[in-house]
């Protein structure tokens, strides 16, 4: 009973702190797809991080970038989660292409040319991490299922 009392108190303690740093879009999103309490709470921290990444691709992205969020968006269900994950895992894929492409070498592809710049992936990797750090005490992120951009 004495443990069961103790993850109750830590669980209530750390819920306004939680509840304050959450976007509105995320909990909308995980009541939608998520039908208990439980579900809603394991949830929230990654639609948060995938809110707040969207956004900030929004904001650092040209406009020839908005077909990859159109199209993870569309691929994953217009599930916020997956979307931005299948938008991450590009960017991070397009950086690493066009690092190793040979000197002079380029792909005739607007979408890859607005999101393969390494400076702007940075930024968005810290957008990221800033949106992470709303959930000190989880420990892990990932593993969520999503369809890739194609």
């Amino acid at each position: 009973m004495r443990s069961v009392l103790l993850g109750v108190v830590l669980t209530v303690g750390s819920w306004p702190a939680f509840a304050e740093n959450v976007d509105p879009r995320a909990l909308e999103a995980c009541k939608k797809t998520s039908p208990t309490f439980v579900q809603i709470a394991e949830c929230l921290p990654n639609a948060h991080v995938a809110v707040v990444m969207m956004d900030a691709f929004d904001r650092i992205y040209p406009e020839e970038a908005a077909p990859l969020r159109s199209k993870c968006l569309e691929l994953n269900s217009h599930d916020f989660t997956p979307g931005a994950t299948c938008v991450y895992e590009a960017v991070r894929d397009a950086v690493d292409l066009k690092r190793s492409l040979p000197k002079g070498a380029s792909i005739d592809d607007p979408v890859f040319s607005a999101v393969s710049d390494p400076v702007k992936k940075s930024q968005l990797d810290k957008a990221r991490e800033e949106a992470m750090k709303a959930f000190p005490e989880k420990r892990y992120w990932g593993g969520t299922t999503y369809q890739r951009y194609r």
